[in-house]
């Protein structure tokens, strides 16, 4: 860029103007193709200067609620993600790419994508401390090349107790799956009593899971959340009873909570975080109605409107996804059977 001088109010512009067809070439010995260019505009020095670096990774499907790519999981195809308003589909595979300049920016998913038996996934899966439904965005810095799968569940439940877990029932077999002697009874009409998936494994009005299992075994979070206090009278001060508070995928409910019965033993206090997997007690045969059927774990699954006072509505983890709703569907993740077949 060529500047004016002024000496004692006289231009010598002209002179400069006259002179630059001889002057570099004389002073400086390059020829004009070399000459340095000069950028006359911030934009023209951000374009030039921009660097960009990649994003990709694989939405998949997340069978375990680990939040981490095995083998055995599958891609996921034809996913649509929002990141920072741009578009990107996965391919066959569940792999996505794109490419960025520095910054943060937001990712969501566009269109939630279905799985097993048609059923929309509901939830991405952060880690064991944290999940997201899958309306919420989430944010990613860029400041260099970033890999970033995205795990996704249909259900948000993963077993409250470990794969080495003694059942107290002698045979464990297809009627007996992960040792589940009762579910919930789907059925509205008293004294008639129904399971998830139209059979007879409850009783009447029972509104939890009853796993038989050995006594003194190790009891799992089955989701991350926070330890609330047990609002009800019944087994006292919640010594036998703990209750965890979930993010609730229905804005209309205050929170979804799951809790744990007839403990021995409460390992967590009220206002505790956990993850998902941590041990919050041990099994026992403690509390109401345990006489008639001995040390088990009752778990029960319940979206409330209000916890002072308490109102709550219980809910079947096992919704049915095969034969009487075949458009409801479950609470667990993958791995937990029967709810994939």
């Amino acid at each position: 860029m060529l500047k004016i001088l002024r000496l004692t109010g006289i231009s010598i512009g002209p002179l400069l103007i006259i002179g630059t067809a001889i002057l570099p070439a004389c002073l400086t010995n390059q020829t004009p193709a070399e000459q340095p260019i000069e950028v006359n505009t911030k934009a023209q020095f951000a374009v030039q200067t921009e660097q960009r670096f990649t994003l990709n990774g694989t939405v998949f499907h997340d069978y375990n609620g680990d939040g981490t790519k095995e083998e055995r999981e599958p891609g996921i195809p034809e996913v649509s993600l929002n990141i920072g308003r741009r578009i990107v589909t996965t391919n066959s595979t569940g792999f996505y790419e794109i490419s960025l300049p520095q910054g943060e920016y937001t990712l969501w998913i566009q269109y939630p994508p279905r799985g097993h038996n048609l059923q929309p996934f509901r939830y991405i899966n952060i880690s064991r401390e944290e999940y997201k439904t899958i309306d919420k965005t989430i944010l990613i810095k860029i400041d260099g090349d970033v890999i970033y799968d995205l795990a996704l569940m249909q259900g948000f439940l993963t077993l409250p107790f470990g794969k080495d877990t003694v059942f107290t029932i002698t045979q464990i077999s297809s009627d007996y799956p992960l040792g589940i002697i009762h579910y919930v009874d789907r059925s509205n009409k008293e004294k008639v009593y129904m399971d998830w998936s139209g059979g007879g494994r409850t009783y009447d009005q029972h509104p939890g899971t009853d796993f038989v299992i050995k006594e003194n075994t190790p009891i799992l979070s089955a989701a991350p959340g926070t330890v609330l206090e047990w609002p009800f009278p019944y087994e006292v001060n919640g010594k036998n009873v703990v209750l965890i508070q979930h993010e609730a995928p229905y804005e209309k409910y205050m929170c979804i909570t799951t809790d744990y019965g007839h403990l021995n033993e409460a390992k967590v206090k009220p206002g505790e975080k956990v993850k998902r997997g941590d041990i919050i007690g041990l099994s026992g045969k403690s509390g109401n109605w345990v006489y008639k059927q001995g040390e088990h774990l009752h778990s029960d699954l319940c979206y409330w409107q209000t916890l002072n006072p308490p109102k709550l509505y219980f809910t079947d983890p096992y919704r049915n996804t095969v034969a009487l709703e075949w458009y409801s569907p479950g609470f667990w993740t993958r791995d937990n059977d029967p709810q994939y077949p």
